[in-house]
């Protein structure tokens, strides 16, 4: 079965299981939010087939964590099986599994999928988070305190409903976004102009949930517009103007969602980025992430080689033009000990 349709009949069981919302009766305000919960609006805002910036997650060994637990709803001490994960755009985090999996096999394959799973989501919304907490159990994901909640039995349920990636959007901006930005004057702002809330969820606990109920939609219209409705689009548009201009204004950083030419990552869509040197003469990589093209001069960044050309991206370094003036202040092109360098 299609997937958006079952989330039609299951959307509100499981906003009250997993984000804990009453059953709300008919609105006596003159409007009311579009939504009950933002991680229900569309299962393919991210998909198990998008990139991943998950790299691996490396066994570390055992060791006494303290984790939070929903099924006991406090902080426990466990000797967990310890992982180390690494992403491509030089984020880390520690996932900490409970020893109640039994063995290091059965953790690491929660590790492993976990680890991928979260790399889907923006670099912006990963920044921050440190450590995972693995448990079983179908009971509320979580975010905040550096650190990402997991139940692994919930987690099936999402999955089911294909809503995994979009409750870790929900999570991950409690944890890397909230911080700074749920009391942001420009944020309240924002909040005060807009005609109304994005949920009900938001408008229940403002302060605790507008950003991460907010987040998930401003992604689905800037980032994968082709992949929701357009009424959705204009449902978002209307009700969150002013969050969605707080947003664009922090420039957040939407790797592997989207490609940045330019931040010296090579990404989707890239065929190489030099950073701040795209497009000057100490590289092959013009500003359009593109190479330049083959035969263009001065690409090493030395004055003293001047025949260098790029091929195919690659910079081919020309004679060092000894003796040769480099420098209207006076230098000298001078080759010692194998290096071509302008001297004073």
């Amino acid at each position: 079965m299609n997937p958006k349709k079952i989330l039609s009949t299951v959307a509100l069981t499981l906003t009250m299981l997993a984000l804990e919302i009453p059953t709300l009766g008919p609105s006596t305000a003159a409007a009311e939010p579009p939504f009950y919960g933002t991680i229900f609006i569309d299962p393919d805002i991210i998909t198990a087939s998008d990139p991943t910036a998950f790299l691996d997650a490396v066994y570390a060994g055992r060791g006494q964590r303290l984790m939070f637990d929903r099924r006991t709803n406090s902080f426990v001490w466990y000797n967990a099986y310890l992982f180390q994960a690494t992403y491509d755009d030089g984020l880390s985090a520690e996932i900490q599994v409970n020893p109640e999996f039994g063995s290091r096999p059965e953790a690491e394959i929660e590790a492993l999928k976990y680890g991928e799973v979260v790399g889907r989501l923006p670099t912006s919304l990963r920044i921050r988070v440190e450590t995972f907490w693995i448990h079983k159990g179908v009971n509320p994901f979580g975010g905040g305190n550096n650190n990402l909640l997991i139940h692994t039995g919930q987690g099936e349920l999402y999955e089911a409903s294909g809503i995994l990636e979009e409750t870790f959007v929900h999570e991950a901006a409690h944890t890397s976004l909230d911080p700074i930005h749920a009391n942001a004057s420009a944020w309240l702002a924002a909040q005060s102009a807009d005609p109304d809330f994005i949920s009900t969820y938001a408008e229940s606990y403002p302060g605790r949930e507008d950003i991460a109920e907010s987040f998930l939609p401003y992604l689905a219209m800037r980032y994968r517009p082709e992949r929701i409705t357009q009424e959705l689009a204009d449902t978002i548009a209307q009700t969150i103007p002013h969050r969605i201009d707080y947003f664009d204004a922090m420039d957040f950083d939407a790797y592997p969602i989207a490609s940045i030419c330019g931040n010296g990552r090579l990404e989707p869509g890239e065929i190489c980025d030099d950073g701040n040197l795209n497009g000057t003469g100490s590289s092959c990589c013009a500003k359009a992430c593109t190479f330049t093209p083959d035969g263009a001069a001065s690409c090493d960044g030395n004055l003293c080689t001047r025949t260098d050309t790029c091929v195919s991206g690659v910079c081919s370094a020309g004679p060092c033009a000894a003796e040769a003036p480099c420098s209207v202040c006076g230098g000298t092109c001078m080759l010692q000990a194998g290096a071509c360098e302008c001297q004073y």
